[in-house]
C-alpha cells in the first residue's frame, strides 16, 4: 500500500497538514484480500428468486471488511448479489477497500506504488475512498462514485484543494454535498443489499460527514 501521507492530487499538490478527525490508527487500514464473496451465516438453505439455491442468510466479505446480515433474507443468492456488487463498485487505490455507488471519493495523481488491481482511473486521476483511516485529508475530495464512473463535484473533475487554488475562494458550498447522496446514485446498489445487510463502516462514514 502506498503511504497515505505521500499521495498527491492529480495536479501534484500535496496536503501536508490536516486538522480534526480521530486519532491515528495503530494499524493502517488495508484490504486483506482481493475478492468480494458471500459467507454463509445460516445452515438453512433457500431457493432464491434468481433461480439459485444457497444459504438463507449470508454476510458479505468485501476485500476483508465484512458487512453483516441483519436477519432479513436477501432477494438473491450470495453469488448473484456479489456479482452485481462487483460490477457496480470500485476500489480505493490506497487501502484497497470497496467504494460503492453514492460514496464520496478522493482523487490522487497516478503512482507506481498503487497496486494495479486496485486502481480505477478516471480522466483526471485515480480514485480513492474518504475513510478517516485512509484518506490523508478531505482536501482530496473530488466527487462521488456513481457505479459507472466519477460524478465530479467541481469543474474539470478537480479536487477541493485544486478548486481552491484555481478560484482563490473557499469551496465550502460544494463540500456541503457530502451530507448525503443527493440523487448522485445513478446505479443503485444491488437489490436486497440496503435492506438485508448492516453496513457499519458505511453508516459511520456518512454520520461523520453529516456531523451526526
Amino acid at each position: 500500500m502506498a503511504r497515505n501521507d505521500d499521495v498527491r492530487s492529480p495536479d501534484g499538490l500535496k496536503v501536508i497538514a490536516s486538522a480534526g478527525g480521530p486519532e491515528e490508527p495503530a494499524e493502517a487500514l488495508e484490504a486483506k484480500h482481493d475478492e468480494i464473496r458471500p459467507v454463509a451465516a445460516s445452515g438453512e438453505m433457500k431457493d432464491f428468486g434468481c433461480g439459485h439455491r444457497g444459504p438463507k442468510l449470508y454476510d458479505l466479505d468485501l476485500y476483508g471488511q465484512v458487512m453483516r446480515h441483519n436477519g432479513k433474507v436477501p432477494d438473491k443468492c450470495g453469488e448473484c448479489l456479489t456479482a452485481e456488487l462487483r460490477a457496480a463498485s470500485c476500489r480505493c487505490a490506497l487501502c484497497g477497500l470497496i467504494i460503492m455507488p453514492g460514496d464520496p471519493v478522493a482523487l490522487y495523481g497516478p503512482s507506481s506504488e498503487f497496486k494495479r488491481e486496485r486502481v480505477t482511473r478516471v480522466r483526471s486521476g485515480v480514485l480513492g475512498c474518504l475513510r478517516w483511516d485512509c484518506c490523508p485529508s478531505g482536501a482530496f475530495f473530488a466527487g462521488h462514485w456513481t457505479g459507472k464512473g466519477l460524478r465530479p463535484a467541481f469543474p474539470d473533475g478537480v479536487t477541493v484543494v485544486e478548486q481552491v487554488f484555481a478560484s482563490g475562494q473557499a469551496a465550502g458550498g460544494e463540500i456541503d454535498g457530502l451530507s448525503g447522496s443527493g440523487g448522485l446514485i445513478e446505479t443503485p446498489l444491488p437489490p436486497g443489499l440496503a435492506r438485508s445487510f448492516r453496513p457499519r463502516w458505511y453508516r459511520r462514514l456518512w454520520d461523520l460527514l453529516r456531523g451526526a
